[in-house]
């Protein structure tokens, strides 16, 4: 799965290459420095599908966008967002985004906790 940490995060930043260290852990050393293509990456023996990654991300995404559908940097929005598998989706890609219906159990921050949280940092 460290490929897919790897992956993710230089897909989305439009990095083509990687340049990693690959190191002695006896010695505690690098021993020298290969240059992988992000896109090889999602190849080869890797168990995950770049393509439901991407599809799951967007899904995220789109449905983040319209629980906050304003463009207000100044506006401040609380809600729990709940990410699981959806049963009877298509697979591992198929999430759902819930807003907090006050039920038991939902644990979020309260105003004037971040309003001390702030102010401690003024």
């Amino acid at each position: 799965m460290k490929a897919l940490n790897w992956w993710a995060p230089n897909v989305m930043a439009g990095i083509p290459e990687i340049y990693c260290g690959l190191r002695d852990d006896h010695r505690r050393t690098i021993e020298r420095i290969e240059t992988i293509k992000t896109k090889e990456l999602a190849t080869n023996q890797n168990c995950w599908d770049s393509g439901h990654c991407i599809q799951t991300l967007e899904s995220v995404l789109s449905q983040i966008k319209e629980l906050v559908p304003e463009d207000d940097p100044n506006s401040f929005k609380r809600a729990v967002l709940t990410i699981r598998s959806v049963d009877g989706g298509s697979g591992m890609n198929t999430v759902e985004i819930q807003k907090r219906n006050g039920q038991e159990g939902d644990r979020f921050v309260e105003e004037d906790d971040i309003q001390l949280i702030f102010k401690g940092n003024e």
